[in-house]
């Protein structure tokens, strides 16, 4: 499969209720792309739900064509219910995804504690917050009648 496309790999699954071509529809877990039986016979990856003959990736006599490229490598096969699961991540895959995480959830704990420090600073009854929560607070102080008494 061509490098662009390497996301491609792993496990589909049936959608449920989708059908096209009297065939069902299979979709990547995790994305929005779909392998369906296209109107011109063929198996066809595309973004969308659709019968038209314009995916991505199609499928013919058995070689996969990439955006208009042959691509002989490229094997879609079934796999059943009973078969071993894709293998586990690696201790080092697992270490960095985790270390990742880890990142992730410190710069959001930084900016929560940022933002909470700001409101803080200022001394009237709403604080100080960002413009699209002052929109807020504002159409509901409006809803409820409420208004902010002086010296707050």
């Amino acid at each position: 499969m061509p490098r662009e496309y390497s996301d491609l790999n792993g496990r589909w699954t049936v959608v449920f209720g989708k059908r096209i071509n009297n065939k069902v529809v299979y979709k990547k877990d995790g994305q929005k792309t779909y392998l369906l039986f296209n109107d011109c016979g063929q198996f066809q990856m595309t973004k969308d739900v659709v019968g038209s003959c314009k995916g991505f990736g199609i499928n013919n006599k058995g070689v996969w064509t990439f955006d208009g490229k042959e691509n002989p490598d490229t094997k879609v096969k079934p796999v059943r219910a009973d078969d071993p699961p894709d293998p586990e991540m690696t201790e080092a895959a697992q270490e960095k995804l985790r270390k990742q995480v880890e990142r992730e959830l410190q710069e959001a704990g930084e900016q929560e504690k940022l933002k909470m420090q700001r409101e803080q600073e200022v001394v009237t009854f709403r604080g100080r917050m960002d413009e699209e929560d002052e929109a807020v607070g504002d159409r509901l102080m409006k809803k409820f009648g409420a208004k902010i008494a002086k010296g707050f």
